[in-house]
């Protein structure tokens, strides 16, 4: 599951197992108090993020697709992409990067690598495309750096965006399955939520370096934390557990 606030509503994404119906995406007032609308897709990767054109982007997952909402939360835009479409960032005005989790090889199977994808959200048209390493998943863009999350190959990559083409800076190692960042604007940070193995990565955003690294490991608890989402506010890092359903809050100027 997902949550945008968006349109003066909270959208959130249905990620579950769905049988015999689509996904849902369900408009929620502010308060909780009312589902103020219920729309379905073919698919939904747990990815939404807005746009500085004013739409919010979802990701469509295994219908290769990237799909655009105006504030009132009604479909105007639809994109046609290359692969199995996962984490989004929007990187310009007109420009939003989306992530390949894997591809189609044409033989049965599927390429080794994901892509990594720079999309023109006036026209659709894909203006650039690179191939990144396996299963990229989250993506964030800040301090004019793309940061993607490689989910198999336990590390960050790094890209500058230059208009509407990508160059790949450097790699960092992470703990094991980076599945997701929380962003530090103010700070110049990005922490990286390491679901397998119970640590948050800090990285520099300005330099585009790993600083440090976080545990999140209980002594003598036998099940791990499983860190899988995070957001920052007030200088508090504040993390969903999800092995014990529970969110733990972290002091992000020593990590206590």
């Amino acid at each position: 599951m997902v949550a945008v606030p968006f349109g003066g509503n909270l959208v959130i994404l249905n990620n579950g197992y769905y049988v015999e119906t689509n996904p849902e995406i369900s408009v929620v007032s502010l308060d909780g108090s009312q589902v103020l609308k219920t729309l379905t897709a073919p698919s939904l990767f747990p990815s939404a993020k807005v746009s500085l054109d004013g739409f919010l982007y979802v990701s469509g997952g295994y219908d290769q697709s990237v799909r655009g909402f105006d504030s009132s939360m009604v479909e105007k835009k639809d994109f046609q992409m290359n692969g199995f479409t996962a984490g989004l960032a929007p990187v310009g005005p007109n420009t939003l990067a989306v992530a390949y989790m894997v591809q189609d090889n044409s033989r049965g199977n599927y390429k080794t690598k994901g892509r990594l994808a720079l999309v023109d959200t006036r026209t659709g048209e894909i203006k650039d495309e690179m191939e990144c390493g396996r299963i990229p998943y989250a993506l964030e863009f800040q301090d004019g750096k793309l940061f993607v999350s490689l989910l198999q190959d336990n590390q960050v990559s790094v890209y500058s965006v230059k208009g509407t083409r990508l160059k790949y800076l450097t790699k960092l190692s992470t703990g094991t399955n980076p599945s997701a960042f929380a962003a530090d604007p103010a700070a110049h940070r990005l922490y990286v939520m390491n679901q397998n193995s119970d640590e948050i990565t800090v990285v520099d955003t300005l330099k585009g370096v790993k600083k440090t690294t976080w545990s999140l490991r209980k002594e003598g608890f036998k099940f791990g934390m499983a860190p899988t989402s995070g957001w920052v506010k007030e200088g508090k890092l504040f993390i969903t557990l999800s092995r014990l359903n529970a969110v733990a809050v972290i002091d992000t100027k020593n990590g206590k």
